[in-house]
């Protein structure tokens, strides 16, 4: 049965009975892993990363615990034989506190993921830079680990798109305000100040960036509980955030805890799905692509209740729609956790039979990869009920559907890729289907692999690969084939100029310029221009219109810099280029703009 078939049976028994539905839809989809370390340490799990901190292209697992009191953080090596090796003797596991949640991503861009620790109960937060040979080294200095606090959560994101990852932690348990950091790449960074973004006091428990209006910038949405308004938060490109203050997605209050991003009906727009506890119902947010949101109010995905924590957008069924798993604790003895199957039409289908969901305790972080390397997609989750309950690993037991992982590499972007957005295109079940993704850090109460993941159902190739860096580089691939892990630099492909920068990623792709000096910052290399590249310009736009006039009376006559070449402020304001910026410039320009003067002389051909 095809895809697209078995969808449509969904719909027709669903309006039937739910049971029926399901049984009749998927069977036995996961297999608990019943021996080794990660499923037989015992303690208070709560958030949960499965990365490849190592590079070898395994997933690797690692866990915050705490205990009520204190307790030590586990990790896992996979050594790509099903198995996983614990960790011992390294910083990043030897230190007892209360650990709440790890976010993982190349802060310094030397090629291997480090780790913050968010702790709470008064603690001090945790940073830890990898070695790159399976061990690690703890940063001790500066604001970010040496403020006691309540730390909840933490979530990376080049949210200035300076190449640089930048650090966003939540604080929750006591009514606090949330911190922002720009990141310098050398361990270093600065707290942003003065935004509502950090000024205002709240109880948040989780965040989520994601580039919800298409425009290249990470916006940032932020959960809060007791209660609280959650907040979204606008990027605006110049390192300052706006505040959205109409529409539900930023009115509506609860006890939120997590949230994520995912674009479950294939529309190009990032979607909201937010978990509540205390009985409350999860809310979905629709994004209807002109900046707006349309909160969903029917079917099981809102429905339902619980004590939910960490949601999971994942194609755990590979047929091109994102399903979505939802842990549950924290509630009583018998917390079981979501798994909802979509059906490809905006429309849900609850699982109820599979031992994801069947088995009670307290699951609380959640994390997704193909730990096995099977082509499909695995979960792990951090369990706690009494401290003592054992975590869960659950292998996906797979179907015929055929599948993509993209994993990317920045080089004029971070590293890490973390904000890149990756699109595929498909026929799938004889349906032409986009789809997409965008790498981020934690978005729930645990963080994924820092791959783009697609089910592809019956498509044996992907007819359009189009990846768009954080840096504004756009990779387009042809004629994918499925069923492989793709490994995808941003800066790949011919070099011209044989400089060692791709063209696609170089600033003067015609001369080698290896150290791609732009002193103008204008995008342009300074070996394919001159510093001062157009007389009179002030504004860059290639127009010499009024606005130029009026920044050139500034300059002159008001001591203001040049506002877009502050190297060279005299020399722009010199229109006839004797060597003087005076009022004969001035004069000039107006004799240019109003009677057909001379055009300015260009100082990069004399």
């Amino acid at each position: 049965m095809s895809p697209r078939l078995l969808r449509t049976v969904r719909l027709l028994v669903v309006g039937l009975a739910v049971t029926t539905t399901v049984s009749l839809a998927h069977a036995q989809h996961f297999t608990r892993v019943t021996t080794g370390p990660v499923v037989s340490d015992g303690g208070l799990s709560r958030g949960l990363c499965c990365v490849d901190f190592d590079g070898d292209g395994f997933a690797d697992i690692y866990v915050c615990n705490s205990a009520g009191t204190a307790e030590n953080n586990d990790l896992y090596l996979n050594d790509g034989t099903g198995s996983y090796v614990k960790i011992l003797n390294d910083p990043i596991v030897d230190f007892a506190q209360n650990s709440d949640c790890s976010g993982w991503g190349d802060f310094d861009n030397d090629g291997d993921l480090d780790v913050f620790v968010a702790t709470w109960s008064n603690q001090n937060n945790r940073f830890f830079t990898n070695n790159g040979d399976t061990s690690f080294t703890e940063i001790t200095s500066g604001d970010l680990v040496n403020t006691q606090t309540y730390s909840d959560y933490a979530a990376w994101s080049d949210f200035d798109r300076d190449g640089i990852l930048d650090l966003f932690v939540g604080r929750g348990f006591n009514v606090l305000t949330n911190e922002l950091y720009f990141g310098h790449g050398d361990g270093t960074f600065t707290a942003v100040t003065g935004q509502p973004l950090v000024t205002e006091s709240a109880r948040t428990h989780g965040c989520a960036w994601g580039d919800y209006d298409n425009d290249g910038w990470p916006d940032l949405y932020v959960a809060n509980s007791s209660g609280q308004l959650n907040a979204l938060y606008h990027n605006n490109g110049d390192s300052t955030f706006t505040k959205i203050t109409t529409g539900d997605i930023a009115t509506d209050a609860g006890f939120s805890l997590r949230s994520t991003w995912g674009d479950y009906d294939n529309d190009g727009f990032l979607d909201l799905f937010v978990s509540n506890g205390q009985g409350e119902n999860n809310v979905l947010y629709h994004n209807d692509g002109d900046g707006s949101f349309t909160k969903i109010t029917t079917g099981v995905v809102v429905t339902d209740g619980g004590a939910s924590q960490s949601p999971l957008w994942a194609d755990f069924d590979n047929d091109g729609f994102l399903d979505l798993l939802v842990t549950n604790g924290f509630g009583g003895l018998g917390d079981r956790n979501f798994l909802y199957w979509n059906n490809g039409d905006g429309t849900f289908t609850r699982e109820l039979t599979d031992t994801i969901v069947t088995e009670p305790g307290w699951a609380l972080g959640g994390s997704y990869s193909d730990i096995d390397r099977d082509g499909d997609l695995d979960v792990v989750v951090g369990k706690g009920l009494s401290g003592t309950e054992s975590n869960a690993v659950y292998l996906n037991n797979g179907n015929s559907n055929h599948w993509l992982s993209v994993e990317c590499e920045g080089q004029r972007s971070n590293r890490s890729a973390i904000g890149a957005r990756v699109r595929a295109l498909a026929t799938i079940d004889g349906d032409t289907v986009w789809q997409m993704r965008e790498l981020s850090s934690p978005t729930s109460f645990g963080q994924n692999g820092l791959v783009a993941w697609f089910g592809l159902g019956d498509a044996t190739v992907v007819d359009s690969l189009i990846i768009r860096w954080p840096s504004g580089v756009i990779t387009t691939m042809t004629n994918v084939a499925a069923d492989q892990f793709l490994e995808v630099s941003e800066c790949s492909g011919a070099d011209t100029d044989a400089d060692g920068w791709a063209d696609n990623c170089d600033n003067c792709p015609s001369v080698a310029n290896a150290d791609q000096a732009d002193a103008d910052f204008d995008g342009i290399g300074d070996a394919c221009e001159c510093v001062c590249p157009s007389q009179a310009d002030f504004d860059d736009n290639d127009v010499l219109d009024a606005s130029d006039l009026n920044l050139m009376i500034n300059v002159l006559f008001f001591s203001q810099t040049d506002p877009q070449d502050p190297f060279c402020p005299a020399t722009r304001a010199d229109f006839n280029n004797d060597g003087v910026a005076d009022a004969v410039d001035l004069n000039e320009l107006i004799s240019h703009l109003f009677f057909n003067g001379d055009e300015p002389v260009d100082p990069c051909t004399i």
